[in-house]
């Protein structure tokens, strides 16, 4: 199995047309997402972008316990 991650911190959803936008053109992620499993409900307990990165990778809670680091 391949497993290809794509996480965009700046990027809204309502601006791809696989979530429905009809005049922004994202002909490629909208092919790519065609023969993908999408995750509409994906969401990390934290913030800001590197605790999230860790906590959507591992799954654990890190905020309270790991906050700001390399």
């Amino acid at each position: 199995m391949n497993v290809i991650v794509l996480m965009l911190d700046s990027l809204r959803p309502d601006h791809l047309g696989c979530y429905g936008n009809k005049w922004i053109k994202t002909p490629n992620i909208d092919r790519f997402a065609e023969e993908c499993a999408v995750f509409d409900r994906a969401y990390a307990e934290g913030l800001p972008t590197l605790p999230v990165r860790t906590a959507l990778f591992t799954g654990k809670y890190t905020l309270p316990f790991r906050g700001w680091q390399r």
